[in-house]
């Protein structure tokens, strides 16, 4: 007892003080405050030996300090020691037991209390909802609370809502949501939040409007979690600009903010807020590397990280790489490699760590690393997630490995509409059209479930194999089933009367579209481009503005298209004057590495309004991705050509020959009897090729013996003659 006084003298001399005075219950208080565990025992002790025992009372406050800072097993033994624990002395248990995630401890205390003859209150059943790790937990906490009276509060909804979101059965959410007593902005927060985890972002922004018309207050957390759902960048700076106004950007919504602008591609407008930032922390860095121009800037915003001591967690890591993972950056990208081996991060990867990686490994192509990376999800314990197995289905068929993307498939037993998804999907990458559709009646046929993306991948299958019949066929589902009022399917089944041929029924889809939907005008566009419709494609692009629609770079593509198709040099000139640079610009602004098809675009443009200085840069960044691209070649030597640089197109068309490459011939088709033929200019290989070229010279004179058709005429390749002279022999 005389060394104990000692001891104490040293660090507190009140806790002596109370110790002589025989106040044991107020100095085993104080030494909670001294964080020393060890001397709370010993004060402990001498409380029990001076015959003191804890009261419910003192015993809430030495538990409620021990599980704060996970010490458990003295919370229990205190709890054990406690005479008559009431239920708030359970409370303070139950509460740190969810705080750090042990569920089995949550369910075993809740039975003790429940036979001590204890009444469990609001904060016990929240503690339970906590402590929920899986659908089937999760219903039965729900039973428990509904049967005590308890299931339609506030304070337990906004959790059981949270849980049902992240598990994935975004009904029962719902459910919770709509019956709900009281509902507050945290329950309307955590449905909010609910529908951007399960990717339902137009509903996330609907029960974010209905909550902002009940009045309830809009605070950051309801801000951070309505902006993930935004790729419309209007709404995101009205939401952006809220947030200033109500003072509320703290560096949480500042964060979401930055994501969103990258998200919409207005790295400018990221970068921006996160200058404005006082003091980022990893997570507004690892944001700012997502905004980065290049590879290089991602690994110089790393090293500025790793120098001042910053904590680095995976998803910087997995913003460094997919930075770099297009420039080829090989000996950097090595580097990071080892760093995250060292640091541990292959040890226990997260899910969003190993998406990233699928993400990476589909863009490689390699089956190996496919493979590779199925290993390392099984062995990790990740197959049981169903987002992981779609993003594997998916990179197996990015990889040429479509028929281990089936096996996958067929071994889930309880199929959802992201598996669904994830497998045509697989089928079209892997250019196995006619499989989609088979496939998909086969879902259909089974039950399974289907969504407005099983919708549009089916279109884009039946576009890609110009099967008109078929595609009918699935839009006339989609009315039926009423999928056809999804945007994207909207704009899909545009697509596919386009590529089909037949621009009458495109027209009427197009009509019956929202005229607010960009991606429906965009696809009507192209589809005027590729039909060489040039006054419709100019008139269609005319009137977006009265429709307030700003066109994007896919609008002014189509409408360059339209242009070449047609031979009009000069209004694809007037379109594209002063946006070059303004497409360098998007294109440097990018949230992902840009690919050879936005490079080949920007090329073409600068072919047209004959932008040799920038023309060359994008045929160089064009031919890093593809070395053989015979394209790059063809378009940079006629833009020296049409500047008069007959020296560097020559040495062109020579490094070609020296390449042997030549341009893939265009070719053509038409269905007949329910089958499609294709062919070349000149082409001989149809059995009935004689007689096609037959009816094709009468055609050819009736041209000639036209006034209104003969300057057409003049515009015909000798070959053509040639390859009509073949109706002579």
């Amino acid at each position: 007892m005389k060394r104990l006084v000692n001891s104490l003298s040293v660090q507190k001399p009140s806790i002596e003080t109370l110790i002589t005075q025989n106040h044991h219950p107020r100095a085993l208080k104080y030494s909670l405050s001294l964080f020393s565990p060890i001397l709370t025992d010993q004060i402990y002790s001498v409380f029990i030996k001076n015959g003191h025992s804890l009261d419910p009372l003192l015993s809430t406050t030495l538990i409620s300090h021990f599980s704060k800072i996970g010490d458990f097993s003295r919370a229990f033994s205190f709890l054990f020691d406690t005479r008559n624990p009431d239920i708030i002395t359970y409370n303070a248990l139950l509460s740190g037991l969810a705080r750090f995630r042990l569920p089995g401890s949550v369910y075993v205390l809740f039975d003790q209390l429940r036979h001590q003859g204890l009444k469990p209150d609001s904060f016990t059943l929240s503690s339970l909802v906590k402590a929920c790790e899986s659908l089937e937990e999760n219903e039965i906490v729900h039973g428990v609370c509904l049967r005590l009276g308890f299931g339609c509060g506030a304070y337990l909804v906004s959790g059981l809502v949270e849980n049902y979101s992240k598990i994935g059965d975004i009904v029962s959410a719902e459910k919770c949501f709509r019956e709900c007593l009281g509902v507050d902005n945290v329950v309307y927060t955590a449905m909010v939040c609910g529908y951007v985890w399960n990717g339902e972002f137009e509903k996330s922004k609907g029960v974010f409007m209905e909550m902002s018309g009940f009045g309830f207050e809009l605070n950051e957390f309801t801000l951070t979690s309505v902006i993930g759902a935004l790729f419309d960048v209007k709404e995101g700076e009205q939401i952006h600009a809220f947030g200033v106004k109500m003072g509320l950007l703290s560096n949480h919504l500042n964060n979401a903010v930055m994501n969103m602008y990258v998200r919409c591609a207005k790295i400018f407008d990221a970068v921006k807020v996160f200058d404005e930032i006082t003091d980022p922390d990893v997570v507004s860095w690892t944001e700012r590397i997502g905004a980065a121009s290049d590879g290089v800037e991602a690994l110089e915003l790393f090293k500025f990280l790793i120098f001042n001591g910053f904590e680095i967690n995976e998803y910087t890591m997995t913003n460094v790489l997919s930075a770099i993972s297009g420039e080829r950056l090989l000996k950097p990208g090595k580097q990071i490699q080892g760093f995250c081996y060292k640091a541990g991060f292959f040890e226990m990867p997260n899910n969003y760590t190993m998406a990233s990686i699928l993400d990476a490994v589909s863009n490689s192509k390699s089956p190996k690393l496919a493979m590779q990376s199925h290993s390392h999800i099984i062995k990790v314990g990740f197959l049981s997630d169903d987002s992981m197995v779609s993003c594997l289905i998916t990179t197996y068929g990015k990889c040429n490995g479509i028929n281990e993307s089936k096996r996958i498939f067929y071994e889930i037993d309880r199929k959802q509409a992201s598996h669904v998804n994830a497998l045509a999907s697989a089928l079209v990458f892997a250019g196995c059209h006619a499989d989609v559709l088979e496939f998909f009646r086969n879902v259909r046929s089974s039950y399974a479930e289907v969504d407005s993306s099983t919708f549009s991948i089916t279109l884009k299958a039946c576009g890609a194999m110009t099967d008109l019949g078929h595609g009918r066929s699935i839009h006339s589902l989609a009315l039926k089933t009423r999928f056809d009022q999804d945007s994207f399917v909207e704009s899909a089944v545009i697509d596919m009367y386009c590529k089909c041929g037949s621009i009458e029924d495109a027209e009427k889809a197009f009509r019956n579209t929202s005229t607010d939907n960009l991606v429906a005008w965009n696809a009507m566009i192209m589809g005027y481009a590729q039909q060489g419709c040039y006054h419709e494609a100019s008139n269609l692009f005319n009137k977006m503005s009265r429709f307030g629609l700003k066109p994007d770079e896919i609008t002014y593509l189509g409408v360059l298209t339209s242009c070449c198709h047609a031979g009009f040099a000069r209004e694809a000139r007037t379109y594209l004057d002063g946006l070059v640079q303004d497409a360098k610009k998007t294109i440097d602004q990018m949230p992902i590495s840009p690919d050879a098809h936005i490079w080949q675009i920007l090329l073409s443009a600068c072919n047209i309004c004959g932008n040799v200085d920038l023309g060359k840069v994008a045929a160089s960044k064009l031919l890093e991705l593809e070395p053989d691209n015979e394209s790059a070649y063809i378009l940079l030597s006629n833009l020296y050509a049409s500047a008069g640089m007959w020296n560097a197109a020559g040495n062109l068309r020579k490094e070609m020959k020296e390449k042997l490459l030549r341009k893939e011939p265009g070719s053509s088709w038409i269905q007949v009897g329910g089958s499609t033929y294709y062919f070349f200019a000149g082409d001989t290989l149809h059995p009935q090729s004689k007689e096609i070229y037959k009816e094709l010279m009468k055609l050819y004179e009736q041209m000639l013996a036209s006034p209104e058709l003969e300057k057409l005429v003049l515009f015909l390749d000798d070959s053509i003659g040639s390859h009509l002279d073949l109706c002579g022999n």
